[in-house]
C-alpha cells in the first residue's frame, strides 16, 4: 500500500528495521519514515597492514570457512550493532544518540540519505575523495590498488558481499555527493547512473599515510515504477471484491478507473496498477523500495479466487462472511546473524544480517534485511557514522 515501506503486506506497515529507523531521524532532525535494511556477508581473507579481518559466519557463495573468535573490537561492535537495534525498536533514544555519531550518514533503504547537512564537508577532503569517487565509479579500474584498501568489503546492487580484487566500481556517472569526515575517516553519499539505471551507494574511506583509502561501501538500486500494462476495459471488474489472509484479515479491493485500490481497516486506500494480466504494483513508492506485487490467481471456471504478496495468501471470501478487520500485527522481532567485521584501530566495516518473522493472521511474514555499517573510535567510545542497508 502507498505509504509503507516495501516489506508491508495488507492491514500492517512495519515500522524501521535497525536501530537508526526513525530514532536515528529524530536524532537528526528529519520527519520519521517507514524504512528497511538487508543482505549477506562474505569473508576477506586478504589481510593488510592495520586491518584485521574477522570472519563470523558465511551464507554467501556456498564457501565453507571456519569461524575465528572475535577481538574485543569486534565483540563490541557486534554487541553495539545489537543494543541500537533493540534500543530503534524500543524507543529508546537516549541509547540510539549515544551510539550515533553526530556526522552520521544514515540510508535505510528508500533510496535517500538522512543527515546534519550542517555538516556536509566541501573542503580539500571532501575534493580529493571525489576525485577518487569519479575515478573508481568512471571506468578507471587500474586505479583500484591506488584508492582501495586490499581488505575492504563491499556489497554490490544484488546484495553480494565482495573482496576488493572482486571490486569494479562499474562505470557511471557520479551525483548528489555528500561527505562527512573526521579527521582520518570520511563517509560519502552519492547516486551513480550507469547506463539506464540509477544507484545509490555510501561507501567508507580512511587516510592512511599521505593518502585516503576506500575500506568498505554498499550500492543499492534504486527504482522507477514498471511501464503500466493496458487491459481491456472490462478485465478490471474481475478483481474488486473482497479478500482475506486468515480470521481477522479483511481487505476491500475497489475499481477507481483504470487503477484499483486496496483498503484494510481504518488505513488510507493504496493504489494498484496493472503490470500485465493478474499481476498488479504498488506505483509511487520512495526509489529504493522494490515495487511489491500482487499476483491473481483464477479458479477453474476462470474467475479470481485470490492474490498472494510477499509471500501472503489473500482468498477471495463473501463480504458477509469476512467479519471485522482486526488489528494489524506487529512486528516479530528482529534476529542479527551471520555478523563480520573488518577494522583498523579507530574504524570499522560491519556487515550483516537481519530476520524478522511475523505472525500475520495465521501465516507468517518472513522479510530479512542485509545492512553495511561503519563505526569510528570517539575518545574511548566507538559511534556509527554510516549505515545503509535494504530489505531482500
Amino acid at each position: 500500500m502507498a505509504g509503507c515501506s516495501v516489506g508491508s503486506v495488507y492491514g500492517t506497515c512495519g515500522p524501521p528495521v535497525e536501530a537508526c529507523g526513525a530514532f536515528c531521524r529524530q536524532k537528526l532532525g528529519i520527519a520519521a519514515h517507514a524504512k528497511r535494511h538487508n543482505k549477506c556477508a562474505v569473508v576477506l581473507l586478504h589481510r593488510s597492514p592495520g586491518f584485521k579481518p574477522l570472519p563470523l559466519a558465511l551464507c554467501l557463495l556456498a564457501t565453507t570457512l571456519v569461524a575465528q573468535p572475535e577481538d574485543a573490537i569486534t565483540a563490541l561492535i557486534h554487541a553495539q550493532t545489537d543494543l541500537a537495534s533493540n534500543a530503534g525498536q524500543a524507543g529508546d533514544q537516549a541509547t540510539v544518540d549515544r551510539l550515533t555519531d553526530d556526522q552520521v550518514l544514515f540510508s535505510s533503504g528508500d533510496g535517500t540519505v538522512q543527515r546534519d547537512e550542517k555538516l556536509d564537508a566541501s573542503d580539500a577532503v571532501s575534493r580529493e575523495l571525489r576525485r577518487a569517487t569519479d575515478l573508481l565509479h568512471g571506468g578507471a579500474p587500474s586505479n583500484r590498488s591506488v584508492l582501495v584498501d586490499p581488505a575492504a568489503l563491499f556489497v554490490d546492487e544484488a546484495g553480494v558481499a565482495q573482496m576488493e580484487s572482486d571490486f569494479s566500481g562499474g562505470a557511471g556517472l557520479v551525483g548528489d555527493w555528500v561527505v562527512h569526515h573526521t579527521s582520518n575517516v570520511a563517509v560519502t553519499s552519492f547516486t551513480l547512473r550507469a547506463g539506464d539505471r540509477d544507484y545509490l551507494a555510501v561507501e567508507a574511506w580512511y587516510e592512511r599515510g599521505p593518502s585516503w583509502r576506500l575500506i568498505g561501501g554498499q550500492t543499492i538500486p534504486l527504482y522507477v515504477d514498471p511501464p503500466v500494462a493496458v487491459l481491456e476495459p472490462h478485465s478490471l471488474d474481475d478483481y474488486p471484491g473482497t479478500y482475506s489472509a486468515g480470521p481477522g484479515s479483511v481487505v476491500v479491493l475497489r475499481r477507481v478507473g483504470d487503477e484499483l485500490t486496496a483498503t484494510s481497516g481504518a488505513a488510507p486506500p493504496g493504489r494498484l496498477r496493472a503490470e500485465a494480466a493478474d499481476l498488479f504494483f504498488t506505483p509511487g513508492l520512495p526509489r529504493g523500495y522494490l515495487r511489491p506485487r500482487d499476483r491473481f490467481r483464477r479458479d477453474p471456471s476462470g474467475h479470481v479466487a485470490g492474490f498472494t504478496r510477499n509471500g501472503i495468501v489473500f482468498a477471495r471470501v463473501d463480504p458477509g462472511a469476512a467479519g471485522t478487520a482486526g488489528p494489524a500485527p506487529q512486528p516479530g522481532l528482529l534476529r542479527l546473524r551471520d555478523f563480520t567485521v573488518h577494522h583498523t584501530d579507530d574504524v570499522a566495516v560491519a556487515v550483516f544480517f537481519h530476520d524478522r518473522d511475523t505472525p500475520y493472521f495465521g501465516q507468517t511474514l518472513h522479510q530479512t534485511f542485509r545492512s553495511m555499517e561503519t563505526w569510528v573510535r570517539r575518545g574511548d567510545a566507538w559511534k556509527m557514522i554510516s549505515s545503509q542497508g535494504r530489505q531482500l
